[in-house]
């Protein structure tokens, strides 16, 4: 998981401590911005979430804040991947049906 935050350092760094935040972040104006874009998202779309499985491929997108059922669902659905139980293809019909 990396986290991209297009924002000012000195307040992405403090939410980041007062969240527990312990993956890397990458932090910067256009940096960000040009990550955003390299998945096809409008700037404007955020918070913007990129789920992918053990081998980096992407299983899922999620555009707007995620609620704890719709991470689980996903989070499960990509478990099931990983363990070879579900075919990718497969995996993102289910999560498409469900969003």
């Amino acid at each position: 998981m990396v986290g991209i935050a297009v924002d000012f350092r000195d307040d992405v760094l403090k939410y980041a401590d007062k969240m527990h935040i312990d993956y890397p972040l990458l932090i910067g104006e256009q940096d960000g911005l040009a990550a955003i874009n390299a998945f096809g998202v409008d700037a404007a779309g955020f918070p913007f979430t990129v789920f992918t499985d053990t081998q980096g491929r992407i299983v899922t997108t999620h555009l707007g804040e995620l609620h704890a059922d719709e991470a689980k669902l996903i989070l499960d659905t990509i478990r099931e991947v990983n363990e070879g139980k579900l075919e990718l293809g497969a995996a993102k019909k289910r999560l498409a049906r469900e969003s």
